[in-house]
């Protein structure tokens, strides 16, 4: 809980600075209950890529939020962040990802192996989008 709360802190921080990693809570307008969470951050061995990442709340999956809120974030980043590329990456298997990068206008790149972050070393699926 204490690595949550401190997680919560930073990002509270980095949105009030506007700087990276910027993370913000996906919040149904209807019941006001969090449902989800979406960000933005630099890619860790790659100069000046910066990626977004999303999660929907298994619930609420299905509606249509997680492709509102990768549309209005990459919106909201080539404006204030001035980026013109933001890449994705999604599991193996996780099709329901891949057509909310597709529909959001993303475009499939590849494969990538051999990422740190990869769960299962399986590789992951990379998009991209051009902002501009």
């Amino acid at each position: 809980m204490e690595e949550a709360f401190g997680a919560i802190r930073l990002f509270r921080k980095n949105v009030r600075r506007q700087t990276l990693p910027y993370v913000l809570a996906i919040e149904s307008l209807e019941t006001r209950e969090v449902i989800g969470d979406i960000g933005i951050n630099e890619v860790w061995d790659k100069n000046d890529d910066i990626e977004i990442g999303y999660s929907i709340c298994e619930k609420h999956r299905g509606h249509g939020y997680a492709t509102e809120a990768v549309i209005a974030m990459s919106a909201f980043v080539a404006s204030k962040f001035r980026v013109k590329t933001l890449f994705s990456r999604v599991l193996k298997g996780n099709g329901t990802s891949c057509r909310v990068l597709e529909k959001s206008g993303f475009n499939y790149q590849g494969i990538e192996t051999g990422a740190p972050d990869d769960p299962h070393g399986s590789g992951m699926l990379v998009y991209k989008i051009h902002m501009e």
